[in-house]
């Protein structure tokens, strides 16, 4: 089947000198719209230290300095459920003291006719590299670390070979795994706004992400 590319995670993390995790309950969320009462799966918690409401296309996780909001593998309409649920949310909490935002993609890419050991030799080893021809074994696996500004963020890339088990076979599969940090430290006093502008830009970083990880082949 040759080369296989899949976004397996997507999340957004919104650090805070204080949230209030129990500002986040059923009640608050459902009467304001952010999120559909139907939706909400029985595995969701409600504490006054911790907030995490589970669905199956997305979950909202606050801890007392963090917000999270993470797409599942198979959610195909994050960026609608980012403009329904989070951006909103931000937008209601402006007095929040916001202070960074990190938007994160995860993919995954292997081969199924090359093992991920050679895989990775053939993406990122350099010949002339004294340090890369200590590990010239079977076992060895090849990365890399890059970053660089891009939109109104520093975006970092970090790629390296990981293994994966399946719960229901025991199987473990290798894969590397290319994983996108977009981040911005957000200025006191104009957070919120800098916030939702940095989330706009969600659909510019999929993008480049999706392009910087189609350029090994």
């Amino acid at each position: 089947m040759g080369l296989q590319k899949e976004l397996k995670t997507n999340s957004i993390v919104i650090l805070a000198q204080s949230f209030n995790p129990s500002i986040f309950n059923r009640y608050w969320l459902v009467s304001n719209e952010f999120i559909d009462d139907k939706i909400i799966l029985p595995n969701s918690v409600f504490a006054p230290n911790v907030t995490q409401v589970a669905t199956k296309e997305f979950s909202l996780l606050v801890l007392p300095e963090q917000l999270q909001f993470n797409s599942l593998a198979d959610n195909k309409d994050f960026k609608s459920d980012i403009e329904k649920t989070l951006k909103p949310i931000v937008s209601r909490l402006k007095e929040i003291p916001y202070k960074a935002c990190g938007i994160n993609f995860h993919w995954f890419v292997d081969d199924e006719a090359i093992g991920i050991g050679e895989l990775s030799k053939k993406f990122f080893y350099y010949n002339n590299s004294r340090l890369h021809q200590e590990f010239q074994s079977e076992d060895s696996r090849y990365g890399v670390y890059m970053s660089k500004n891009f939109e109104n963020a520093r975006v970092k890339l970090d790629v390296k070979p990981t293994s994966v088990t399946e719960n229901s076979t025991g199987v473990k599969n290798e894969f590397i795994q290319f994983s996108f940090n977009f981040h911005i430290d957000l200025a006191q006093g104009s957070a919120s706004q800098e916030l939702i502008n940095f989330i706009n830009n969600w659909s510019k970083f999929k993008t480049e992400a999706e392009k910087l990880t189609s350029l090994v082949s």
